[in-house]
Formats: C-alpha cells, structure tokens, sequence
C-alpha cells in the first residue's frame, strides 16, 4: 500500500503540519486532510475494545506497512486495511485502508504539530 514515495518522500518545511509525537519525523500535511463517510475524524474501537481517534488522510510520508491487507472488521466498508508504522520509530500510527482508491486513517494522539518560534 505505502509505496516507495510514501515512506521516502520528505515533506516540505511548509507543509510539516502532523509529525510522530515519538520521534518528530514529519507524516502528513493539513493539505492531505479528507473525508470518509462524511468526516475527516472518527472515533472506533478495535475487537479487543481499545478505542482510537483517527484523522483521514489521502497522503501520508515516512510511513510504511505491516502485514497483508485485511478486510475483517474493516471500519469503512468496502476497503481492506492494513498497519502502518512510522519508519523514523516503528511506531504504530494507523493504518492505510485499500479499496477503488487508498487513505491512510492515522491516530491522531500520536501525531503533533512542530513548535513553532
């Protein structure tokens, strides 16, 4: 799903809108911002119970994926999806859903936003 440019591309300085909270590496821009099912955040919860507040983005970077795409328990009908992690850290922050087009829905408690001066 991530392809070579997803998990290689380096983000503008202008455009490090969303970093790794664990490592800062830069990961998707507010540009990248889309809706699913109406909204650009949902909230869910995994089979084991544990709930995640996710962001839809139709690009992510520096990001790549673990394991097969699934299409059990998919939370958007009509899309398998797959892990992805931060390759600066290994962090788990999300997941990349594949369908008629691709997204990525990251976790947005670990992501954050540069400091600025």
């Amino acid at each position: 799903m991530a392809s070579a440019s997803d998990s290689e591309e380096t983000l503008s300085p202008d455009h490090r809108s969303l970093r790794c909270r664990r490592c800062n590496t830069p990961i998707a821009s507010d540009r990248a911002r889309i809706e699913q099912n109406g909204a650009h955040q949902h909230t869910f919860a995994n089979l084991s119970g544990v709930i995640f507040r996710i962001g839809c983005f139709g690009h992510a970077a520096n990001i790549h994926t673990v394991g097969v795409p699934s299409s059990e328990f998919s939370w958007f009908s009509g899309y398998q999806w797959q892990i992805v992690c931060c390759t600066g850290c290994g962090t788990h922050l999300g997941w990349a859903f594949i369908g008629t087009d691709h997204f990525y829905a990251l976790i947005l408690d670990r992501l954050t936003r540069p400091q600025t001066n």
